[in-house]
């Protein structure tokens, strides 16, 4: 069987859904399948088949869209935001994307967004099953990087229309966990029988491998390792963190905080960082390939997410056996239980980060306990075949509907 992942984001990208596209693709082709992947390239000029290497550049398409994009609105008397603009033409770009480089080929197309998945849709043959994977949600992004100021306005019904047409494109919408299944039967207002929650898996036998590779990076002997690996987005909280870690050093100052990771943030946390005269107890390590090594140093995992969907960072922490304190944004509820696999703050409580923090460093025992939990949930929930399995279960209803509807597989 010939598939195809697909993403309208960058890939590959140091996040969650290459992650996952990976998995997926390397399980199918030990499976015997053909995979491929339609996706924007990392230096965001064009659209490309990663296999393949075959490029279509983004330049080429836009002129052309444009004047057609904004002639059917101008027809009709409305008045786009710059960012639904740009949403608009994008996206027929990567319908174009898609018929160039000639879909009709794959037996099954999987969607890892729902722009993806919406151009997919429009362009596909009828015969060929289409499933989608959703792994966030963008109104509530579009909400914390404040580009949303009135929840009732335009741009907000805009971007929930958008992921109602994108998660009923297809023929079956996984989401990895519960939280983001009830924002799309909730707020998008998507029938409940067109989603499926599979959480996500990973490889144990990989991962501890990685664990014992040499670190990039060493531990100080007479200091506590707080680890903190994700992007610099407003997302993920970092600000918060800072603003805990200030507090944590008034009481307990024999503590390291490793920052991993990068994006468009970094002056601005490294300035907040002096701000806060933490530079003796924050390092900015960057982006690293070793994360599982620099976490099996590493005493404390700390993700302090004013929003997320189920961050393989977690498992990540999980799996090494680490004490983790986070919040309670998105999913991660569904990961952590308090007091027993971890700790949890309310999203954007930087006072109850801290008290978590410095009860986390000072009480070994509860440390010690809520380690071995984590390890032991990790290893029962994380398995990467459950993910894998269940998947493929989803694959095969697709094609067996197209197969009695009389369809090609």
């Amino acid at each position: 069987m010939r598939i195809l992942l697909a993403s309208f984001w960058a890939l590959p990208f140091a996040g969650g859904i290459w992650t996952y596209v990976k998995q997926i693709k390397s399980a199918w082709e030990q499976a015997g399948h053909e995979v491929e992947i339609l996706a924007k390239h990392p230096d965001e000029r064009s659209f490309y088949l990663v296999r393949q290497g075959d490029k279509l550049l983004r330049r080429s398409l836009r002129p052309r869209i444009s004047r057609r994009v904004d002639r059917f609105y101008e027809e009709r008397e409305i008045s786009l935001e710059p960012v639904v603009r740009r949403f608009e033409i994008d996206r027929y770009s990567m319908e174009t994307a898609a018929l160039h480089f000639g879909i009709e080929h794959y037996d099954l197309l999987h969607a890892q967004d729902v722009i993806s998945a919406r151009a997919l849709q429009r362009v596909k043959s009828a015969h060929t099953p289409l499933i989608t994977t959703i792994h966030g949600a963008l109104p509530k992004e579009f909400q914390l990087h404040g580009k949303i100021e009135d929840p009732s306005g335009p741009l907000w019904h805009y971007l929930l229309a958008q992921d109602f047409l994108g998660a009923t494109a297809g023929d079956m919408t996984i989401t990895p966990s519960r939280w983001l299944h009830t924002f799309y039967t909730e707020e998008v207002g998507v029938p409940n029988e067109r989603l499926t929650v599979i959480p996500y898996g990973l490889d144990l036998a990989e991962f501890a491998r990685q664990t014992e590779s040499a670190p990039s990076a060493t531990a100080p002997s007479d200091k506590k390792v707080l680890i903190c690996p994700a992007r610099f987005d407003r997302v993920k909280g970092h600000t918060d963190l800072l603003d805990a870690l200030a507090r944590l050093r008034e009481r307990n100052s024999d503590f390291v905080c490793w920052l991993v990771g990068d994006g468009y943030l970094r002056s601005e946390l490294e300035q907040r960082c002096e701000e806060l005269n933490l530079r003796e107890h924050v390092q900015f390590l960057g982006v690293r390939q070793d994360v599982p090594a620099l976490l099996k140093q590493a005493d404390i995992f700390v993700l302090p997410s004013l929003q997320d969907n189920l961050p393989f960072a977690v498992m990540e922490a999980q799996l090494a056996g680490k004490t983790v304190v986070t919040t309670d944004a998105g999913g991660l509820k569904e990961m952590i239980e308090h007091g027993k696999t971890g700790l949890l703050s309310p999203a954007g409580r930087s006072d109850l980060l801290f008290e978590n923090l410095a009860q986390a460093l000072t009480d070994e025992t509860l440390s010690a306990s809520l380690s071995r939990y984590a390890e032991e949930w990790g290893r029962e929930k994380w398995a990467l075949n459950r993910m894998v399995e269940r998947t493929e279960e989803v694959y095969h209803q697709a094609l067996h509907k197209f197969q009695k509807e009389g369809g090609k597989t």
